[in-house]
């Protein structure tokens, strides 16, 4: 989700979520209504948790190390093979090891 629909459902949560406490606060203990209104009280708060839980995290998180490492290697090996086909006129033989290290 992006962004503006996170935060506009998050307000639509707690906002449906304080309209369920008011109608529990009205309603006796004792009645079977009571139970069902509280227990769907329960629900809304989990899904409410998950979804800021999930808009907390940040982009960093999101990325694995693995993958920037991989990427890393990768454009140094591009870097190493055109700086030697730029200075040499034989071919290079980092095009290999650049392979290898990508793992192609």
């Amino acid at each position: 989700m992006k962004k503006s629909k996170k935060s506009f459902a998050i307000g639509l949560l707690e906002k449906r979520i304080e309209e369920m406490y008011i109608e529990l606060a009205k309603q006796d203990i004792r009645e079977s209504n009571w139970m069902k209104t509280y227990e769907d009280i329960q629900k809304l708060e989990a899904v409410l948790n998950g979804v800021k839980k999930d808009s907390d995290k940040s982009f960093m998180d999101k990325i694995d190390i693995n993958v920037l490492i991989n990427a890393g290697i990768g454009l140094v090996g591009i870097l190493l093979i055109l700086n030697y086909e730029k200075t040499e006129i034989l071919t290079s033989k980092s095009l290999n090891i650049a392979m290898k290290l990508i793992g192609r």
